[in-house]
C-alpha cells in the first residue's frame, strides 16, 4: 500500500472526486457535535484535503496529518506561518508514532481501508484521549461488485479486496474499548467509458491493491479480456462502479468501561436517499 501510494501522489488530486464527496459528507457529522478539540489527527490524509477542511472548521486546533506515503504527504498545503499550522508525519495507521492520549478528535476518510479492523481500532484507542471522538468512512463489501462478479464468472479465485460489513466494524469498535457506535452507510455508483479507465483511475488513487497483481504471460492478459466482456454495461453502454460507503462515529469513554456482558447498544441507519 505504501509504494502504491507513493506512485499516485502527481496524480491523485485528479482523480479525487470520490473521495471528496465521501469525506464531504464524512465531515458534515460534526455539524451536529458540540467539539473543540485541541488537538485532531487526520489518518490516510493523502494530499491533505480533509486536513485543510478541518483547519477551517477548528482554526485553533493542532492538525497532525498522517499517512504511510511521504511523497502524497509532500502535497499538503502547509503553511507554517498560520498559527497552529499543521504537522505531516509519515506512518502506518496499525503502528501510529504517536503518544498515547493525545487526540481530542481523529478522523479518517477512506485513510485505512486497507488495514485489519482488529489491529487497527486498538491503535486509534490507544491515542486518543479520554473522551475523544473518532469519525471514520471506510468501504463496504458491495464495494465494486460489479467487477467482483465479472470476475467471478470467470473462476473463483479472490481477485478483488474483501471489505469489512458495517455490523462487523460496530462489533469491533465495541470490542476494542469505544462506546456508543454509531454507523450509516451510502451506496455511490460512478461511471466509466471502459473497464480501463476504472482501474486507471483506482491505481490513481493508490488503490492497486484492491486488485490482484496481472497474470504472466498471455494467460493473465487473456484472463483481462475474457472478464472485461463479461463485465455489466449500463443502458448507456458505460462501465459503471458502485462504492459502498460507511461512516461510523465513536467515543473513547473518560474512564475505561465496559457492561458486564461486553455487550453495547449500536445505531444503524440506512443508507440516505438520493
Amino acid at each position: 500500500m505504501r509504494r502504491a501510494r507513493q506512485r499516485a501522489a502527481a496524480a491523485y488530486d485528479a482523480h479525487a472526486a470520490l473521495f471528496d464527496e465521501v469525506g464531504s459528507r464524512l465531515l458534515e457529522h460534526l455539524d451536529y457535535i458540540k467539539l473543540q478539540p485541541a488537538r485532531v489527527l487526520d489518518l490516510g490524509c493523502a494530499t491533505g484535503r480533509a486536513s485543510a477542511a478541518l483547519h477551517t472548521r477548528y482554526p485553533q486546533a493542532h492538525i497532525v496529518s498522517v499517512d504511510p506515503a511521504l511523497a502524497l504527504l509532500r502535497n499538503l498545503p502547509l503553511n507554517s506561518s498560520a498559527p497552529q499550522s499543521p504537522t505531516a508525519l509519515c506512518g502506518e495507521p496499525e503502528r501510529l508514532p504517536l503518544q498515547a492520549r493525545s487526540f481530542d478528535l481523529i478522523v479518517s476518510n477512506l485513510g485505512a481501508y486497507w488495514c485489519s479492523i482488529e489491529r487497527l481500532l486498538p491503535e486509534l484507542l490507544r491515542v486518543a484521549a479520554p473522551g475523544a471522538l473518532l469519525l471514520f468512512s471506510t468501504f463496504g463489501p458491495d464495494t465494486l461488485q460489479e467487477l467482483r462478479a465479472a470476475f467471478k464468472s470467470i473462476d473463483e479465485r479472490k481477485h478483488v479486496m474483501t471489505f469489512v460489513d458495517m455490523h462487523d466494524i460496530g462489533d469491533a469498535l465495541g470490542q476494542s474499548g469505544f462506546v456508543e457506535p454509531i454507523m450509516q452507510m451510502d451506496r455511490l455508483t460512478l461511471t466509466y467509458s471502459d473497464i480501463d479507465q476504472l482501474t486507471q483511475e483506482l491505481a490513481a488513487l493508490g488503490m492497486r491493491n484492491v486488485l490482484p497483481a496481472a497474470g504472466a504471460g498471455l494467460y493473465g492478459k487473456a484472463k483481462w479480456l475474457t472478464m472485461s466482456a463479461r463485465y455489466r454495461r449500463d443502458s448507456a453502454q458505460l462501465t459503471p462502479a458502485s462504492f459502498e460507503i460507511i461512516y461510523a462515529t465513536a467515543w473513547k469513554p473518560q474512564q475505561a468501561r465496559r457492561l458486564a456482558d461486553g455487550s453495547q447498544i449500536i445505531g444503524f441507519h440506512p443508507a440516505r436517499k438520493a
